[in-house]
């Protein structure tokens, strides 16, 4: 048995005035890493339900193995089945961290980072500034485009209370549409920008639906963009702005380590495939020869569709996890050290769909992390988010915030909804 507890979270100079909120979380349930190599993940993943084999089955004409990349068009929608976590050894060091170990409200000297295009500049500025020279130190990372502006805004009001994660945060921009609108925002999270060919264009500038050469092209420059960021020693944890977050990821000891290449979350745990859209990173030189080699492979499939508009279909195109996947199984660039998160912990769209997710995730105490996909449209997840309570803007047009009360009662809401 589980005692419950609750932590109290201040927000200070956002809205003008600051509250707190009450979160609670499990203690004694802290050691939820799974750690071990993808053979004995996918050992665990052969054991999937009866039902998951008979719906994946069924919806195959929607399946796309292993997910997507940035979180939208068609996603997984199938291949239930419950985790057994009794085959993955949980090894996370000790109790959550407490918020002095991760606060990023003490830059060194007089640096100060501010936006700018050009992302490893600000990158760089940002670990001068609050690393202090620790070896298990990360910045969260994004990629989007200005599709995404509402779930970067709605992010923003969901984690203004999280000690340390916007100080640590930075979003790349593939358009300039979206880095203008973004780089002043008023929570001073730090924005930048992939330059890519044609970025202005239409095609770019979309919600870039899943299965579009236009996606997978985004795809092969977040890759590039990731490997920029190892070769230049910046451990990252990139995530996907479509979800909420519950808990403060940073008090999770789990992402804390210097002795893991990856430490990733599976969208699918049945299938195994490890994820990108939660995925840390630290910049080792296996690290790097992975991100390498599955650039290298994802590449070599768009040949073919050189000088094809953005808004092409190419549903041929394979996945990224999938390349890296099979990197990692085959050792082709050597062992990778991995740290498998629990999917009780980082959740998938799931939840929103399947009571017996649902029902193993509250077993399991608090989630950091729920994840909008699942679901095919960015309005749709918009739509389903504000339906179960965990949308938190207040103002549509000005995507702000700004009455603490309302925040206060909508974060109160969601945490209803998890327990």
């Amino acid at each position: 048995m589980s005692t419950q507890k609750h932590f109290r979270a201040r927000v200070l100079g956002n809205f003008g005035s600051s509250f707190e909120v009450s979160v609670p979380h499990t203690m004694g349930k802290e050691k939820e890493c799974m750690s071990g190599d993808s053979a004995e993940w996918r050992k665990t993943a052969a054991k999937a339900s009866k039902f998951g084999l008979t719906m994946a089955l069924f919806m195959s004409v929607l399946i796309v193995p292993c997910g997507a990349s940035f979180g939208h068009g068609v996603e997984m929608l199938t291949q239930g089945g419950r985790n057994d976590s009794t085959h993955h050894p949980f090894s996370c060091p000790g109790p959550e961290v407490e918020a002095r170990y991760f606060s990023a409200s003490r830059p060194v000297g007089n640096q100060e980072c501010i936006s700018d295009p050009d992302f490893l500049k600000v990158a760089k500025c940002m670990m001068q500034r609050s690393s202090h020279g620790r070896s298990d130190f990360f910045l969260f990372i994004s990629f989007g485009n200005a599709a995404f502006v509402p779930f970067y805004r709605n992010w923003f009001c969901n984690t203004a209370a999280m000690d340390g994660v916007h100080a640590r945060t930075l979003l790349i921009f593939s358009d300039e549409e979206g880095y203008n609108i973004m780089k002043d925002n008023t929570f001073g999270v730090l924005v930048s920008m992939v330059v890519i060919g044609a970025s202005n264009s239409a095609g770019y500038r979309t919600g870039l639906d899943f299965g579009k050469l236009g996606y997978w092209l985004l795809t092969s420059y977040r890759l590039q963009t990731m490997i920029t960021l190892m070769q230049n020693e910046i451990p990252c944890l990139n995530f996907e702005s479509d979800a909420i977050w519950v808990r403060n990821p940073l008090r999770d000891p789990c992402l804390y380590t210097s002795e893991h290449d990856l430490i990733v979350f599976r969208d699918n745990k049945d299938v195994g495939c490890l994820g990108f859209g939660w995925l840390l990173l630290r910049p080792t030189s296996r690290t790097v020869a992975l991100l390498q080699e599955t650039k290298r492979r994802f590449d070599t499939q768009l040949e073919r569709r050189r000088g094809q508009s953005p808004d092409t279909w190419a549903h041929e195109v394979r996945g990224e996890q999938q390349f890296a996947q099979e990197v990692i199984d085959t050792n082709a660039v050597g062992h990778i050290q991995l740290r498998n998160l629990s999917p009780n912990k980082y959740v998938s769209g799931r939840w929103y769909i399947e009571d017996f997710v649902r029902k193993e995730v509250k077993e399991d105490g608090v989630p950091y992390v729920l994840n909008f996909n699942w679901i095919i449209g960015n309005q749709a997840k918009v739509d389903r988010a504000k339906k179960w309570g965990h949308w938190f803007l207040q103002d549509e047009a000005k995507g702000s915030c700004e009455n603490p009360l309302l925040l206060r009662a909508a974060m109160a809401t969601m945490l209803e909804t998890m327990q």
